[in-house]
């Protein structure tokens, strides 16, 4: 993600986290979603960032079949793939860098390049600088993102129960945060 406004940042995570949570399993969010699916509206004074939308590219089922798609957030290890995008979208957002712009090479191949693993590998690793950089509740929130950390063995977001963690310590963190900075109650 490119620069954004630090006052604009706790409302876009809020935005963005409860929208992905609530348009799970819907039509609108493909099961493995990326961060270029995240648009804004462009002003002539720039992008609206307060008002993200999320696209879906409509296709047919043969065109997907035909096109198998790169699915960078799949891997065993990555618990629930809709949350670990969500978690890497927060660190992006926080640190104001892409990804891949914070991968270290040792969290690639030896060829030096990206590996199944380099997502998590690269993600797991900056939680602590999270922390730091975003506060407490903002890395509880990535954390529970990125390592899918809820107490549960089911990381299933279809379950209700999964779906309420979900909003207690992803998206309620982040509001928390949002009131704090604005200075509400």
């Amino acid at each position: 993600m490119e620069y954004i406004c630090s006052r604009i940042r706790p409302l876009l995570a809020v935005t963005l986290a409860s929208s992905i949570l609530q348009l799970y399993q819907t039509p609108w969010l493909e099961d493995v979603w990326q961060k270029d699916e995240i648009l804004f509206i462009q002003r002539t004074d720039g992008p609206v960032y307060g008002q993200p939308f999320i696209t879906r590219h409509l296709s047919s089922a043969v065109s997907k079949q035909t096109k198998p798609k790169l699915e960078p957030h799949t891997h065993p290890v990555i618990r629930n793939p809709v949350l670990f995008a969500l978690g890497v979208l927060l660190i992006e957002l926080c640190l104001s860098k892409p990804l891949e712009q914070l991968r270290l090479p040792e969290e690639m191949d030896k060829d030096s390049h990206p590996n199944p693993l380099s997502n998590w590998m690269t993600a797991n690793r900056l939680v602590d600088e999270i922390y730091m950089k975003g506060g407490s509740r903002y890395g509880d929130a990535v954390r529970h993102c990125i390592r899918c950390d809820f107490d549960r063995r089911d990381a299933n977001l279809e379950r209700e129960d999964f779906q309420q963690a979900g909003y207690d310590k992803i998206v309620s963190l982040l509001e928390k945060d949002l009131k704090d900075f604005h200075g509400l109650r």
